[in-house]
């Protein structure tokens, strides 16, 4: 499988939404991110997932939907953050993934070190079992 970016200019401009809830007195950190997230973008998800990482959260619940495109290096920054969180003791699940952006975890070979959620019901009945 070769996976090639296109001719089209990727987006670069980024907007990231964070909310927090709580689970079964968890509390639990959702980013919802809209952008790419390849070479270019890393020093802005960089500066927000290393803020975010740096708070008290059992459960950290990243939103794909709106990320079209992830190249190595995106799939680099996803790897780091889910091993900072394993440190923490808590959950990392990403959450309504694209298809294009679980290929490219998948070329890597890395999909089977995180959890994938489909949607919201998924993702709370995942949290509600790892918080009982």
């Amino acid at each position: 499988m070769l996976l090639r970016s296109s001719k089209r200019k990727r987006k670069l401009e980024m907007t990231t939404k964070i909310d927090y809830t709580e689970v079964k007195g968890h509390r639990v950190v959702y980013i919802h991110h809209d952008g790419d997230i390849t070479y270019d973008s890393l020093e802005g998800i960089n500066k927000l997932l290393e803020q975010v990482l740096e708070e008290e959260f059992s459960a950290l619940v990243f939103n794909m939907e709106n990320i079209e495109f992830l190249d190595s290096s995106g799939a680099g920054v996803l790897t780091r953050v889910q091993k900072d969180v394993r440190r923490k003791n808590a959950i990392f699940i990403l959450e309504k993934i694209r298809p294009r952006p679980r290929r490219v975890l998948e070329f890597l070979k890395i999909h089977r070190e995180f959890i994938f959620s489909p949607g919201d019901d998924q993702t709370s009945l995942l949290l509600e079992r790892n918080f009982k």
